[in-house]
This record gives C-alpha cells, structure tokens and sequence, in this order.
C-alpha cells in the first residue's frame, strides 16, 4: 500500500451538511478539465435530488434542489474565505442580473406576474435546505 495522502487542505462545510462531519479534507488540485468533469457530476446529482424532490410533489423540484446546492456553496464560501465571499456575490449579483434580465416574469408579493400563480404553500426555495 501506499502512503496515506497529504490533504491540502480542510474545508469547513455549512451546519446543513455537518451530518458529514464539521469539515472535509481536500486531498488533491484539480486541473480545468478534472474540474469541468466534477461540474457535470455535480449538475446530475443535482438534477438526481430533483427527481426525488418531484417524486415528493414538490411545486419546484428542480429550483429547490439548485437553491439548496447554491446556498450550501455560498456559505462553505464565505465561512472558509469571507473576502472572497464578498467578491463572489458582488459578481454573483451582476450575473444573476444579466441572466435574469427584463425578459424574464416579476414575483411580487408571491405571484408570478408572467402568469398570476399565487405561492400558498410558503416553498420559496429556501424550505429545501
């Protein structure tokens, strides 16, 4: 056997993931390609969770699952690097508003002005973390 690998470093994780213990080791570098190959793993777990989700008659499986995954990562962001943290939702922002632009319907007050749909059973996304 070989000798036991050095981690980099440790990450401590978001207290919705600390079933999996307060921190995770990080044990080697990625290079883009390895990266981009774990972003498409992570996209199918997450349209996985999706599936589950609408098994479960959840109104918005799909942005209930993202919405969880995107919180998880913002807060291990900003309890292991807060300055960047900082960065990254000021981009964040910015992208979201280019993405998002007027094409796209108004919620105000609970309804969808694209098509009148009133929110009744308090799911805002947030309930899925």
């Amino acid at each position: 056997m070989g000798l036991p690998v050095k981690p980099l470093l440790s990450v401590r994780l978001p207290a919705a993931l600390t079933l999996h213990g307060p921190e995770v080791e990080v044990r080697e570098a990625l290079s883009s390609e390895q990266f981009d190959a774990r972003q498409v793993e992570f996209i199918q777990a997450v349209f996985g969770y999706s599936a589950l989700l609408a098994e479960s008659a959840r109104k918005t499986p799909t942005a209930d699952a993202f919405l969880a995954a995107v919180v998880n990562l913002l807060e291990t962001l900003h309890t292991n690097a807060p300055d960047e943290a900082s960065v990254c939702a000021l981009r964040l922002q910015q992208i979201i508003g280019a993405i998002f632009s007027p094409g796209m319907p108004a919620l105000i007050d609970g309804v969808s002005q694209a098509d009148g749909a009133h929110k009744t059973d308090g799911q805002d996304g947030a309930s899925a973390l």
